[in-house]
């Protein structure tokens, strides 16, 4: 088998050496048409005069400047397309590559209108910067001047200002001023709509071909009367946001939207009213029950949010309860911890002190800060899926699999450059020196080639160990350090397929008082490469076919190491995981080494649904190993699909040892080696869901430690909550 990998892996370099030179379809900018394509002045990023032709690439840093004519210009291979409009000047800033992770353009004068294209399973990310503001775009329709005026005739634009950082969505038929004093909503009137759309309509380029879109409409003339209550409407909104009296009386009719009116839901935009604004980040709260192991909690919780530009906070303050809200005593302590006692029912000073900055951290539902892949990534509360690399050691990992019978507070941090990635990744910092702690550094090597280091820790894996199990007993306590090394060759960026290889190595080296055991990887009584032991290695292949995202792996494993040891179940299985390795250190022994093929496919369906599954298959010269396959499971239906009802809500599953279930007859819903979550979630209002939640969880007693059976497992149980959620 050794023989075996050594094959695989020669063929992946030679495979990889000779496409390395492969070229890749990249985004382009190309001048589509002009009236006068010598009026055009076009300057790239160096200074440089370059000639105007029609089908002439423009790179990225070129300023297009179209005097006394206009142009159009066409993004491929996308489709999207630009019209700018006479005494325009514009600027290709980036355009978005594998290095790059959106297409930036700024209208430094004049005005442009863009038809940005909608294609399913894409994340192509668009960003337009007039003087004060940015416009973040996807599948959009819109115009924007350089003084900051925007007007969306189909989709949404998030419209920030830079000064204040205030973010506004402007949707269909609506417009903003970046320069007004209150940045504000308004409703296009038909009026508004020719003057700003009217001198920039496409003569050579089609909407009609821009996917995803159909040809934007000039609003219809409107009777006197309802273009007069329009007006009106709009006059009051300005008045409400300025604080000046309203000139309408009692007399006037009151129109839908209109302050003192009951419009219909589906009229009203909770972001035209200021009191629900104010109201909504102050007091987004849930009230509704929790039932955990058959015990039904009443629970009241806030939750307010607050954004400033890209980064985004929330609290979480529950006040979960069984009979009596006033009695501290009576609160659901998750995990044994009153999280209200920030250390006050402590004595050491330094359990104080490890309490009350536990406890601190658990108000915090999230602090967020841009996204994945932007230069500078930070996201601090609960997650879910999260990867290392290629998953060799960390693959879809949570620290919420319990939640919300357990809270924790996790980290996911990432730097990235142009061809280098720094990524971190906590489990959870309320116990910060009993959690999973992950990194990885990703550096360019040889041309196309990246090369990436990783490290997992856990501080502390006998955390769950039956206080009664013989384990237990053991005065030494482990700390498991993985490392590995990766390999990854890009070898198509294209709109429709994208393909990456990768080869991965890992190991794990458990640390006992402060030494590592060295004899885990290397038996000193063998000679040459069968003396090492307890490594893995992986080769894969992964990318996007159309709308599928796609991923194919084969596995080789010696000694107990497993692919993906920290996965979305580890959580529950940490002890079974620790009796494992304690055995193997007290008494080393072989065992054969394994194979296995670990595959994933996902797909999201025209903005309706997404849908993703994953299983890693094992097997090992006996047959097919039993308790380590891993199945994954992921199910999202997105609101406003279903019509009336408009019920939305998502459902995932993972489970490891599912080929042992299926063996014995028996694959029970939950377990100790399940993680389930399912939500289920009505709006009644704009501002009011009715949610279902249930969720797996492990059985605990009243100090927070696990409940063991007779046979040693975990016992699980399930958690459900329903709430009434407010929001804005």
């Amino acid at each position: 088998m050794k023989t075996l990998m050594k094959i695989l892996l020669s063929v992946f370099f030679l495979f990889s050496a000779a496409l390395a030179t492969a070229q890749t379809a990249l985004p382009r900018a190309v001048l589509a048409y002009a009236e006068d394509e010598s009026a055009l002045q076009i300057i790239d990023g160096t200074g440089q005069f370059l000639p105007a032709s029609l089908g002439m690439d423009i790179p990225a840093g070129t300023t297009i400047s179209t005097g006394a004519t206009s142009a159009e210009l066409q993004l491929n291979p996308n489709g999207s397309i630009i019209k700018l409009a006479e005494n325009t000047s514009f600027t290709v800033e980036a355009l978005q590559t594998g290095t790059t992770d959106s297409n930036n353009f700024t209208v430094r004068g004049g005005k442009i209108r863009a038809v940005i294209a909608r294609i399913t399973g894409r994340t192509d990310n668009y960003s337009f910067y007039s003087r004060n503001t940015v416009c973040g775009i996807r599948g959009t329709d819109f115009v924007l001047d350089a003084v900051d005026m925007l007007a969306v005739a189909d989709g949404a634009v998030d419209f920030t200002r830079n000064t204040t950082a205030e973010t506004l969505r402007v949707t269909s038929g609506m417009m903003a001023d970046g320069g007004a004093a209150i940045l504000s909503l308004a409703t296009l009137t038909p009026d508004m709509f020719n003057n700003l759309f009217g001198n920039v309509q496409f003569v050579q380029l089609n909407p009609l071909n821009v996917p995803g879109h159909a040809p934007p409409e000039a609003s219809p003339e409107e009777p006197a009367e309802e273009q007069e209550a329009a007006e009106e409407q709009v006059a009051a909104e300005e008045q409400v946001a300025t604080g000046e009296e309203s000139p309408v009386g009692a007399d006037t009719p009151v129109v839908s939207g209109e302050p003192g009116g009951s419009p219909a839901r589906e009229d009203r935009n909770p972001e035209d009213d200021p009191i629900m604004k104010i109201l909504g980040g102050v007091l987004a709260m849930e009230v509704g029950s929790f039932s955990v192991d058959g015990v039904t909690y009443s629970k009241l919780l806030f939750q307010p949010t607050f954004q400033l530009g890209k980064l985004q906070a929330s609290l979480y303050l529950p006040f979960i309860y069984h009979q009596n809200l006033f009695d501290p005593n009576d609160w659901y302590k998750p995990e044994g911890n009153n999280e209200w006692s920030f250390g006050t029912d402590k004595s050491d000073p330094l359990d104080i002190a490890a309490d009350a900055f536990g406890d601190l951290f658990l108000k915090i539902r999230y602090l967020k800060y841009g996204r994945q892949r932007d230069p500078f990534y930070f996201a601090f509360g609960n997650y879910t899926g999260v990867n290392l690399g290629h998953g060799i050691l960390m693959n879809n990992y949570d620290n919420n699999s319990e939640f919300p019978a357990v809270r924790k507070v996790g980290l996911n941090l990432g730097l990235y450059g142009e061809k280098s990635a720094f990524e971190v990744v906590g489990e959870d910092f309320s116990r910060p020196l009993e959690q999973v702690l992950g990194t990885r550094l990703s550096i360019p090597f040889l041309g196309p080639l990246a090369l990436g280091f990783s490290a997992v820790t856990d501080l502390y894996p006998a955390q769950n160990l039956d206080p009664g199990s013989e384990q237990s007993s053991i005065d030494r306590i482990p700390i498991l350090l993985n490392f590995a090394l990766d390999l990854e060759l890009p070898l198509i960026e294209r709109p429709a397929l994208d393909l990456v290889l990768y080869a991965d190595g890992a190991s794990m080296i458990p640390s006992v008082d402060g030494e590592f055991q060295t004899d885990y990887l290397y038996d000193p009584l063998k000679e040459g490469v069968e003396a090492f032991r307890n490594y893995g290695a992986s080769l894969g292949a992964m990318g996007r076919l159309f709308i599928l995202d796609y991923r194919l792996e084969y596995q080789y494993a010696d000694g107990i190491f497993l692919h993906g040891f920290y996965n979305s179940t580890y959580d529950k299985l940490r002890s079974q995981r620790i009796r494992e390795i304690l055995q193997y250190l007290d008494s080393p022994w072989d065992t054969d080494p394994r194979q296995g093929i670990y595959g994933t496919a996902g797909m999201s369906l025209a903005e309706i649904l997404y849908f993703s599954a994953g299983y890693n298959w094992q097997w090992n010269r006996e047959g097919m190993d039993l308790d380590n396959d891993y199945l994954q499971l992921q199910l999202s239906l997105k609101p406003d699909v279903i019509p009336v009802v408009g019920i939305y809500g998502s459902v995932g599953y993972s489970r490891t040892g599912l080929a042992r279930c299926a063996s014995e007859g028996h694959v029970p819903l939950i377990d100790d080696k399940t993680t389930f979550m399912g939500e289920v979630v009505y709006p009644v209002t704009d501002y009011l869901d009715i949610a279902a939640v249930l969720s797996s969880a492990l059985m605990r007693d009243e100090e927070g430690n696990i409940i063991y059976d007779g046979s040693g497992e975990a016992e699980a149980t399930y958690a459900i909550t329903l709430d009434v959620r407010l929001h804005y």
